[in-house]
């Protein structure tokens, strides 16, 4: 049962990393917490709240905070409220978990129908249905653990490694050998990831790689939100700024040009969540201003001709058990036409 100083009982209990401060892991245990308002299903009426509470947290790790309930026509917020609260149908409860949406679960979704749903962009997306069997009802509770998804996900505690600033995700540093994909190998790993188009060549200047990625490796994301980054180029120019890249996780390189189909293709651009297009070349001097970008925009052009087929490659069945934990945010519809690839193009 979980009251107000078993909460604070409960969050202290996350795990901590022993090589940070006590400060830092606090400030980054704050920072992980989320704060979640959703309708309960019907699988709780009649509990108490403390029995609601107990079942979220011993199951979900799910710490139940409030419940939101419509009196005389008026929203009130009841704390922490005691046994004698019931739960009954279409409450409100908020709820407050660090990385809640790596948790599918359909205890919290009005949804039903054995249906697996996630809240992401306000949105929910039906990911996958289950069997019954897998739906606990010796409780009468229609709760779907978290082990049932992501049975075959990583674990997150041991990936959650930053920089001395504890600003951003590091990993040890890595050989460029170790990061460039296997063309063989590519569809086992490369979904809802972002393709970068490097224009450059070995005697290119240096753009400053490392700026880009940063951001995209912002310790307020959890581990399994960092987004997988490919970059499609010069393997020889990226050996020359990998001083600065080889600490940063999930990052591979595709040698190849970006104007060649069959290297975009590899890179199963069509699976990808964003396409960036960037230049380093030094613009021709003898050659019209106005031409300068051509690369960059022939580049999008073709990307924008391509098509492809309209059945899902077998890397969507694959990211299920190669990486789990993003399987919340698979992509729902399936791109068959190069307009439909999200992009931005440097100029």
């Amino acid at each position: 049962m979980i009251d107000a100083a078993g909460e604070v009982a409960a969050i202290a209990a996350l795990p901590q990393s022993p090589s940070t401060p006590n400060w830092l892991n606090d400030y980054l245990r704050g920072a992980g917490m989320e704060m979640y308002t959703e309708t309960l299903s019907a699988s709780f009426v009649g509990m108490t709240f403390p029995e609601a509470a107990n079942l979220l947290y011993t199951k979900l790790e799910l710490l139940l905070m409030a419940l939101e309930v419509q009196d005389t026509g008026q929203h009130r917020l009841w704390i922490n409220p005691g046994s004698e609260f019931p739960v009954h149908s279409r409450l409100t409860a908020s709820a407050l978990r660090k990385g809640f949406r790596q948790m599918i679960t359909k205890a919290i979704s009005p949804a039903g129908n054995g249906k697996i749903v996630s809240a992401h962009n306000e949105h929910y997306h039906v990911l996958s249905t289950i069997p019954t069997h897998t739906i606990s009802s010796n409780s009468g509770n229609d709760i779907l653990t978290h082990e049932t998804l992501l049975s075959n996900g990583d674990d997150s505690s041991t990936n959650k490694v930053y920089d001395s600033t504890g600003m951003f995700h590091w990993c040890y540093s890595q050989r460029i050998e170790e990061c460039i994909l296997d063309r063989h190998q590519k569809s086992l790993v490369l979904h809802n990831h972002v393709v970068v188009c490097l224009f450059a060549d070995k005697g290119s200047p240096l753009i400053g790689l490392r700026n880009f990625v940063m951001p995209l490796r912002a310790s307020n994301f959890h581990y399994h939100e960092l987004k997988r980054i490919v970059i499609v180029g010069d393997v020889e120019y990226i050996r020359r700024e990998w001083k600065t890249l080889y600490n940063m996780p999930k990052l591979s390189i595709l040698h190849g040009s970006p104007l060649s189909r069959s290297d975009l293709r590899a890179a199963n651009i069509n699976t990808c969540d964003m396409c960036v297009i960037i230049s380093a070349r030094i613009p021709n001097p003898n050659e019209d201003p106005t031409l300068a970008d051509k690369e960059a925009i022939l580049a999008s052009l073709n990307v924008k001709a391509m098509h492809f087929d309209d059945q899902p490659s077998h890397s969507i069945n694959s990211s299920f058990t190669m990486s789990a934990h993003n399987s919340y945010n698979l992509r729902q519809t399936v791109i068959t036409d190069g307009t439909q690839v999200p992009m931005i193009t440097e100029l």
